[in-house]
């Protein structure tokens, strides 16, 4: 299941480099993991915590604060790769940024942590808040890599599709050794296109098998 502890030990188990999960603020300000911002018929941003960590995963298991999955993140060994949802408001986007940044401190996981995000607010708040060295990539298709790296994000984190039709961002982010991520490969032909382009890294919903191809 998406956005699961489950899916996080699994990743682990399987010795993946690093796990990406997607971050929303609840109503009442707690940071949960959901990827589309609905869930059972809540919209995310507009309902309590304590309804939504009421709420089951396809797994069975109940939908999970930010907060207890960093508290299973911190006896595994993965990267850990935060996705800041767009929320409504800049003003939302900042308090959700600043209480990731918060708890991902607090718990002593700041090196072990990359932040990503679709919303240009959102990435600039992220490159202010974090620790200094903290890589932090963008993920839309609306801002090349130049602009990044003078606005301070660490790399482009990209779809398939803009990289084949941007093919000299990738040439650039490598010549500024910038870091360079694609999502989301599944296919094994695609896999093996970013292997052979030696791009930093793949975000995939079938680990197992880049594992494979990697070898």
């Amino acid at each position: 299941a998406q956005n699961s502890i489950a899916s996080l030990l699994k990743a682990d188990e399987l010795g993946v480099w690093g796990v990406e999960f997607d971050v929303w603020l609840a109503a009442d300000g707690v940071p949960v993991l959901n990827h589309d911002g609905w869930h059972d018929g809540y919209k995310v941003p507009d309902t309590p915590s304590t309804v939504l960590t009421g709420l089951k995963l396809e797994n069975g298991e109940p939908l999970p604060t930010l907060a207890q999955y960093l508290d299973a993140a911190r006896a595994t060994k993965v990267e850990l790769i935060l996705e800041l949802k767009p929320h409504e408001t800049p003003a939302q986007e900042t308090r959700a940024a600043e209480e990731a940044v918060r708890m991902i401190g607090e718990r002593k996981l700041a090196k072990r942590t990359t932040y990503i995000t679709f919303s240009r607010h959102a990435m600039l708040e992220l490159i202010r808040l974090a620790p200094k060295g903290t890589q932090v990539l963008y993920l839309g298709n609306d801002i090349a890599p130049e602009e990044l790296k003078r606005l301070g994000a660490a790399g482009g984190d990209y779809n398939y599709w803009v990289y084949q039709g941007n093919p000299s961002w990738l040439d650039y982010m490598k010549r500024e050794k910038m870091v360079s991520n694609v999502w989301t490969v599944n296919d094994p032909l695609e896999m093996i296109h970013t292997i052979e382009q030696d791009m930093d890294f793949i975000t995939t919903d079938r680990p197992e098998l880049f594992l494979q191809l990697a070898k």
